[in-house]
């Protein structure tokens, strides 16, 4: 959180039961924590303001016939094409990681020669097979320990 606001107890848990389903209720949130509704209230404002990026769905892409998912990790400081297909881009040490999600190899081809043309010398590419965690974070009790408030 930002330093405007300590990180709390009720924070915690509070957004332990949004990572677990970001569509609870604070009434159900309220009957298993016992936090008055009136501190949940308040505390979520606090949170959507300074600590909630947003609430999303996830998404089995593949259903929706876009079945490649790769990730590039590009060798560079500047910036990738942009292309309808890119689900992410995250910075990380001397690279970018570039998430791409494709209907089909010509859509992947095409963006794999649109790198090229960028001038990025080096670009890994790696298909993902299957997901075998997503978003665990903090929506198990024993991570709410992990946090120091």
């Amino acid at each position: 959180m930002k330093n405007s606001s300590k990180i709390k107890k009720s924070d915690l848990l509070l957004l332990h039961h949004l990572r677990k389903n970001a569509r609870t209720t604070i009434t159900d949130v309220h009957k298993s924590t016992k936090i008055s509704m009136s501190c949940l209230f308040d505390r979520l404002d606090i949170l959507e303001q300074e600590t909630i990026l947003g609430y999303t769905s996830l998404v089995d892409f593949s259903r929706l016939r876009w079945p490649i998912r790769i990730f590039f990790i590009a060798k560079t400081k500047s910036a990738v094409p942009h292309c309808r297909s890119i689900n992410s881009i995250t910075r990380a040490e001397n690279c970018l990681i570039v998430e791409g999600i494709f209907r089909n190899m010509k859509e992947l081809d095409e963006y794999r020669e649109r790198l090229r043309e960028t001038g990025i010398e080096e670009v890994e590419e790696h298909h993902v097979l299957e997901e075998l965690k997503v978003e665990s974070f903090l929506t198990d009790e024993k991570h709410l320990n992990m946090i120091p408030i």
